[in-house]
């Protein structure tokens, strides 16, 4: 039986500015804070708490790597 999906949530997320790292051995690094945001649908309610980030590296063949860290406190 094939694997089926099924909508969860919708995740909002504020964002400071890029702190850009440059280009390195291995490809463009940045990183984007996170300040907050929230999660909202059928499975989820939640508050994106700040502290956050997305860790990139931007490849010279156009590939993204992204090491995204978030951090939510579900609603009761």
């Amino acid at each position: 039986m094939a694997p089926t999906l099924e909508f969860a949530f919708t995740l909002k997320v504020d964002l400071s500015p890029a702190q850009d790292f440059g280009n390195t051995s291995y490809g463009y690094r940045q990183f984007i804070p996170i300040t907050g945001g929230s999660a909202d649908g059928p499975k989820l309610k939640a508050t994106v708490l700040p502290g956050g980030g997305d860790w990139n590296i931007l490849h010279d063949d156009g590939v993204a790597h992204v090491f995204a860290k978030y951090t939510i406190q579900a609603a009761c």
